[in-house]
């Protein structure tokens, strides 16, 4: 793992305990605030931000995107749009980790 993609797993790391303390609510705008004033934490958030954009395509929210496209996942009981978020940044965590 190059040393971007280490900045990559602490900027998710971090924009994801602040989802789970409730002081987040999107990623997005969970890394802004995770990344700081910090120089390679704000260039790891942007490079995060674009990749989300490009993955959740026409959607601005992730939320959106399961409706959209797993809608079995949207309407199963106990679906939790918070819970999903924290998922996908411990999925990406793991795919960096993994140098995937």
């Amino acid at each position: 793992m190059d040393q971007l993609d280490h900045q990559k797993v602490r900027v998710l790391a971090l924009a994801k305990q602040l989802i789970v303390s409730g002081r987040q609510r999107y990623i997005c705008f969970a890394l802004v605030e995770a990344a700081g004033e910090d120089f390679y934490l704000r260039y790891a958030a942007d490079q995060m931000r674009f990749y989300i954009r490009r993955e959740l395509g026409k959607y601005a929210y992730l939320h959106s995107w399961i409706e959209n496209n797993r809608p079995e996942y949207a309407l199963a009981p106990g679906y939790d749009p918070q819970l999903a978020r924290v998922q996908w940044i411990d999925w990406m965590i793991n795919q960096l980790s993994e140098g995937a």
